[in-house]
């Protein structure tokens, strides 16, 4: 479950809170299409934590980890790396 430990403020004089929000998969079994889910998980949670104006964006990238054994492959989308 996603929490907050600290109040969110903005170092922004126009007092907008700007998130970047980065998405991943981290198993094998793990469906690449649950990262849009897991955005809206954050946004939720944001939107709930903090009053003000905010900017969320989405990473430029989703990333892909997926271990076996003792083997870990990494790929990306869009990240230019």
């Amino acid at each position: 479950m996603l929490s907050i430990q600290m109040p969110l403020t903005t170092k922004h004089a126009d007092g907008v809170l700007r998130v970047l929000a980065i998405g991943r998969v981290s198993t094998l079994t793990q469906d690449v299409e649950n990262i849009n889910a897991s955005y809206r998980q954050v946004e939720d949670l944001l939107r709930k934590s903090y009053q003000g104006p905010m900017h969320i964006k989405q990473g430029p990238c989703h990333i892909s980890v997926q271990a076996a054994a003792s083997q870990v492959t990494s790929t990306d989308e869009g990240c230019g790396v």
